[in-house]
């Protein structure tokens, strides 16, 4: 069963927990149920999130655009640049220009204008021309449908105190999954005790 965490961040770079939820299932409709006990969760303290950071899982995205339309997406790029990084090795075989790939991405990504943004795209057409299927794979995965998500020049204008990534939540779900796990070993060794004793 997945576990699904929400968390929180402030302006003071504090990170507080709002759900953990073990799914049945990654679909749209499990995801759909999440955000829609969660915006009655915080219309409940009179209080919306200001952006949603996330993977570009579609079904989640869907989800949160359904419940929370109008309110901004960031992609995180740590899942961005693991998919390039998937992507790219098969092709580039050696892990310094992988390395040197994700540079010319982050160029792109960190673009604080347009017109920065379309410099950037434009040299990495030129010095990565050779390795075309994955300067399409970028474009056609990733910017073209989602540079708005990514990118600063876009990105910048959402209010959302330095975060590109949702390691927030890995941290968080990290220390859930440890302490969910002891918690489960502790009842589960307390009921075989139990039952041990019973016959």
């Amino acid at each position: 069963m997945p576990l699904f965490e929400i968390v929180g961040f402030t302006s003071t770079w504090r990170t507080f927990q709002v759900a953990s939820v073990l799914m049945s299932d990654e679909k749209t409709e499990a995801y759909d149920w999440i955000m829609r006990m969660l915006k009655e969760m915080l219309q409940g303290v009179g209080k919306l999130p200001n952006v949603f950071v996330t993977d570009r899982e579609l079904a989640l995205l869907n989800a949160v655009a359904k419940q929370f339309p109008g309110i901004p997406k960031i992609l995180c790029r740590r899942h961005i640049y693991k998919d390039i990084e998937a992507r790219s090795r098969p092709r580039m075989h050696k892990s310094a220009l992988v390395y040197d790939f994700q540079h010319a991405c982050t160029r792109i990504f960190e673009a604080s204008t347009e017109k920065d943004y379309d410099a950037a795209r434009a040299r990495m057409q030129i010095e990565w021309s050779t390795y075309q299927s994955v300067i399409d794979y970028l474009n056609d995965t990733w910017l073209t449908p989602y540079k708005e998500n990514i990118v600063r020049a876009w990105v910048d204008k959402i209010t959302h105190f330095g975060t590109y990534t949702s390691n927030r939540c890995v941290t968080v779900y990290n220390t859930f999954a440890i302490q969910f796990l002891f918690s489960t070993f502790i009842d589960i060794c307390i009921v075989k005790y139990i039952l041990s004793f019973q016959g």
